[in-house]
């Protein structure tokens, strides 16, 4: 009798501890989600914080505080286009004009196009389907 209540006791400490191991590493996990989501999420105010101050770079550029060589300077410092590439060059903004990433402005679901034309404004392409009478 004396050893199957030891065998138990045994049996009932390895759940135990597999247990605490559970739980352990299910807070550890937490933890890391939260420090990675506050991580992505730092990223993204930063960028917010960038428009910003490149608006005020502009305020300060068009009321005649900071002049157009210094704007330029501080634009690319902030855009991060003043430091070398890996071939030691420095690296050149886009020219004016030039495509551009799209960005989720340019995904909102509110906007709509006129029946016969995409957003753009270009008209659609004909259908295969209108040149075929209706059966």
């Amino acid at each position: 009798m004396q050893a199957v209540l030891g065998q138990s006791s045994g049996a009932v400490g390895g759940v135990l501890v597999w247990m605490g191991l559970l739980v352990g590493l299910t807070i550890a996990g937490g933890v890391v989600m939260i420090a990675v989501r506050k991580r992505a999420l730092s990223r993204d105010q930063q960028s917010i914080d960038t428009g910003g101050l490149m608006d005020s770079l502009k305020a300060a550029r068009d009321a005649g505080d900071l002049s157009e060589e210094d704007f330029r300077a501080a634009r690319l410092r902030l855009l991060g286009l003043d430091q070398p590439d890996a071939t030691g060059t420095l690296r050149s903004p886009p020219p004016a004009g030039a495509a551009r990433a799209p960005s989720t402005a340019d995904f909102r679901s509110d906007r709509q196009a006129k029946p016969g034309y995409d957003l753009t404004g270009d008209p659609l392409p004909p259908n295969a389907s209108d040149d075929q009478p209706p059966a």
